[in-house]
């Protein structure tokens, strides 16, 4: 396996296609007489790199800055994109594996570096954006919305004007403007969170009427929050359960 240029080192798109695992750093291990041994990937707060050989040195590369070259999304694993590119990874590592063989090693990286190219053109499915319900959620992703305190509902998020109000899209289609605070979005629920959030309401609301003389300062939060403590305690159950 030949050692990488320092040209393609400091190539964004060379970390992306041809490094495994998108490290932080790379280390370059040669020998005393400048003969490539292997290439070492440092991920961050990894610990001290130690030659494989007694005199060997190693030249440690930063990541280049990606925001001089094109913005890589990430890619669903399913798509033939990834799949090409890991045939080419897994090529690569064979030849990792047989160093000592020049010739087959060059004849791997060759078809590894081939095999990245193929993969750069083939067509790519952009993996769903991942959304922990801070913030906003990424444009054309699905949610639900809660509007002025009505009940959750489905929409498409569509972004937000320069005015400063938020667009979504409805189930039908049709496309409708807020101001942003009177909308609250968070990630879709499965059934299990419906059906927990109804009956912690339900919870709750029985829990305030009972409390309305004893604990006039009660808050319907702070009711919801003691009704969701109980459930998830194990300690609150519907009637006949």
């Amino acid at each position: 396996m030949k050692a990488p240029t320092k040209e393609q080192l400091n190539d964004p798109e060379y970390w992306v296609w041809k490094l495994l695992e998108n490290p932080d750093r790379v280390g370059v291990e040669t020998t005393e007489d400048g003969q490539f041994v292997k290439l070492h990937h440092i991920i961050k707060h990894g610990k001290d790199i130690i030659p494989d050989g007694y005199g060997h040195k190693i030249e440690i590369f930063d990541r280049p800055d990606q925001s001089t070259s094109e913005e890589h999304q990430i890619m669903s694993d399913d798509c033939l994109s990834a799949k090409i590119g890991e045939i080419g990874n897994q090529i690569h590592n064979l030849g990792c594996d047989h160093q000592n063989d020049e010739d087959l090693s060059d004849r791997l990286s060759k078809l590894s570096i081939a095999l990245w190219d193929l993969a750069k053109h083939a067509p790519t499915v952009l993996a769903e954006p991942e959304w922990d319900g801070t913030g906003f959620p990424p444009v054309g992703m699905e949610c639900e919305v809660v509007i002025a305190a009505q009940k959750p509902r489905t929409v498409c998020f569509v972004g937000i004007k320069s005015s400063g109000s938020v667009v979504i899209e409805t189930v039908d289609g049709e496309l409708k403007s807020y101001h942003r605070s009177q909308v609250n979005f968070h990630p879709i629920r499965s059934q299990a969170q419906i059906e927990r959030d109804e009956f912690i309401d339900f919870a709750a609301r029985a829990y305030l009427s009972d409390r309305l003389e004893s604990a006039p300062n009660l808050s319907g939060e702070q009711a919801r929050k003691i009704a969701a403590f109980f459930y998830d305690a194990g300690m609150l159950r519907r009637a006949g359960e």
